[in-house]
């Protein structure tokens, strides 16, 4: 494939050069001394003919010689020319522009219209009486198409080291005196290209960091192939000195403005001509220097933002984008290590979930998570918090780390009502997935905690340790479906404004006093967002108890046969059971029913403060999940049923 931007100087050569030919031939019938103008048409179709033998264009090398042999001829009158030579060249001329605008798949293009070359040559042949063996030199073909060059390959260090000069002369003489004058020069090397079709492959190949070039050579014009070497991305850079044995000033004009670097005349002094390469290729290494460095910077730069970019991608599924620039543009930003900091924890979980995994396929799990965790990530990035990691179906987020603002609890407490509030969308899409329905607790804690990137070079992660993480689950396990209940340090720290529904006082598990919690209820300025009350619906007396078993949960276990009980009211959320030992409210309970039409099926609940009137050996569960078969039947137990009295 030939250069692609030597392809658009050859093609703006033959519409330019074409054109004039085509204008001058036009042109002769009324100039009764077509002389001059024979003349320039020669000279066009010469540097045509020049460049296409410095791409390999056998077609087109053809085509313009042709035209050139069959000009000079008429221009020196040698040959006539009548108007059908004339139409043959006019033809010729307009086949080269099709032969130009196809190079750039030219042997595709010859496999069609090869004969139209060679029949136009023949026609020029036939109608101006010149030979055809003249219009085509022996060896042209071959010589033209020998050395095409290549796209240009990129410069190795190895052809770099020192000075290179690549020499473009067809006297051999001239070649040697050179040779000779370079010979006692140190690190200079010197390559001689005799055929000035091969001298911009040869470049490709071995990179000079000087090019000596010949201004007058046979077949190629010297000012073509400068502008042709400043063309080819190869040899776009490289100095040029132009070697001639004219010294006349518009000359060497001609030769600065076409792209040479310098101009010397033929034969130059040896100290001369060597400080002129020295200087010049010391110049050109410079910049491929500087180019390297600044590509080297740029491919520096392109990988820190493919990693930026990762990280970005991983941490923003999690994180802010304020966050994560803030770990990217800190120095030391993801090195190990920890501070200590006062932050305020959220910890969320699905109640009742593990159980009614129980009951689903895995598939339908999977479902249920993505579309909760999906939406839950997408309001705690917006509220600013960082999620440290998903544990199951819980959230563990922190307001305060990595960035520290003054208003982290009320964020904090924002985004726990927004995400209760989410809560209806997320069952929505879940109900349209078939799925059944889901309710999350959360739980909010302020204090200080341990920040940082914790784990080992291999594996680390960003996160927090402390007591007051640990207390902030523990707050969580006291709530119930749609509930948030909030530690005083947060309701303390989130300022005025936040609607509480109330409090208790509650001992966790490893906390030495007991503590009081918040239920809360909504958040005013700048957010102004409330969940709607809770509204218990009145217990309803079954018209016959139900035999249960009740076994009260420690931790995550719930392995024993529990205690004998009765249910003997419900509303839709709330089981009342008669029990020899009523449990305590705030526990984690395992409710087995003994009924017929329900024998093994488990009800999972938090006991709750009894609603009056409730006799001293009864105690309330709120049910945290309840079976499609066990509501139907609940609300079939609660069609006749009259309000215990």
């Amino acid at each position: 494939m030939i250069d692609a931007s030597l392809l658009d100087l050859f093609r703006a050569d033959v519409a330019a050069g074409g054109g004039r030919i085509e204008e001058h031939l036009g042109a002769l019938g009324a100039d009764p001394a077509p002389g001059p103008r024979l003349a320039a048409t020669a000279r066009d179709a010469r540097a045509l003919s020049g460049a296409a033998r410095l791409l390999g264009l056998t077609p087109a090398v053809r085509l313009a010689r042709a035209i050139e042999d069959v000009a000079g001829a008429g221009a020196r009158g040698a040959i006539p020319l009548g108007g059908a030579a004339v139409e043959a060249l006019l033809a010729a001329t307009s086949l080269l522009a099709r032969v130009a605008a196809a190079s750039a798949h030219l042997d595709g293009w010859l496999v069609q219209h090869a004969a139209d070359v060679d029949a136009a040559v023949a026609a020029i042949a036939a109608t101006s009486g010149v030979p055809a063996a003249r219009l085509e030199p022996p060896a042209a073909r071959d010589r033209a198409a020998a050395r095409a060059p290549d796209a240009a390959p990129a410069p190795t260090e190895r052809l770099r080291r020192g000075t290179s000069v690549l020499l473009v002369d067809d006297q051999r003489m001239i070649a040697e005196a050179i040779r000779q004058m370079l010979a006692g020069e140190a690190g200079i090397r010197l390559h001689h290209c005799a055929d000035p079709a091969h001298a911009l492959a040869m470049a490709a190949e071995v990179q000079p960091t000087v090019i000596l070039q010949d201004l007058v050579m046979p077949d190629v014009d010297g000012l073509t192939l400068v502008r042709y070497f400043r063309a080819y991305r190869a040899t776009s850079d490289v100095p040029i000195i132009a070697l001639s044995t004219r010294d006349e000033p518009e000359v060497k004009a001609e030769a600065f403005r076409t792209g040479a670097n310098d101009y010397v005349v033929k034969l130059p002094d040896r100290l001369e001509l060597a400080a002129r390469i020295r200087y010049l290729s010391k110049g050109y290494i410079n910049q491929l220097d500087s180019q390297e460095a600044w590509a080297a910077l740029v491919a520096s730069q392109q990988q820190l933002e493919i990693r930026n970019r990762f990280i970005r991608q991983t941490f923003g599924r999690y994180l802010s984008d304020e966050i994560v620039e803030s770990l990217l543009e800190t120095p030391g930003g993801l090195d190990l290590g920890g501070e200590t900091r006062r932050v305020t924890i959220m910890m969320t979980d699905l109640r009742g979930f593990t159980p009614l995994c129980e009951t689903l396929e895995p598939r339908q799990v999977v479902a249920i998570l993505n579309n909760y965790l999906g939406a839950m990530t997408d309001v705690v990035v917006r509220h600013g918090g960082t999620i440290d990691e998903f544990i199951g179906d819980a959230i563990l987020a922190v307001f305060g780390a990595p960035i520290r603002r003054d208003d982290d609890a009320r964020r904090a407490v924002a985004c726990a009502v927004e995400m209760q509030a989410t809560m209806d969308q997320v069952n929505a899409e879940s109900a349209a997935q078939g799925l059944p329905r889901v309710e999350m607790g959360i739980g909010l804690n302020t204090g200080e905690v341990v920040v940082g990137n914790i784990g080992s070079d291999r594996r680390a992660k960003y996160g927090v340790v402390g007591r007051a993480v640990n207390l902030a689950s523990r707050i969580e396990s006291y709530t119930l479906g749609g509930q948030i209940l909030a530690a005083e340090s947060t309701i303390a720290d989130a300022g005025d404004g936040v609607d509480l529904n109330g409090q208790m006082e509650i001992l966790p598990k490893g906390v030495a006093a007991p503590m009081t919690i918040y239920d809360v209820g909504g958040i005013g300025a700048p957010y102004h967002r409330h969940l709607g009350l809770r509204v218990d619906e009145p217990l309803l007396a079954l018209p016959a108890s139900v035999a249960v078993r009740v076994l009260v949960v420690q931790g995550k276990s719930a392995h024993g046969e529990g205690e004998p009980g009765e249910l003997v009211a419900l509303s839709s959320r709330v089981g009342r059971i008669r029990a020899p030992r009523p449990v305590a409210p705030m526990e984690n309970v395992r409710i087995e029913l003994c009924d017929d039409e329900l024998a093994g099926v488990e009800l999972w609940g938090k006991t709750i403060a009894a609603r009056a009137p409730a006799a001293e050996s009864t105690f309330d569960v709120w049910f945290l999940s309840i079976p499609d078969e066990v509501r139907a039947v609940i609300e079939r137990y609660r069609t006749s049923v009259v309000p215990p009295g």
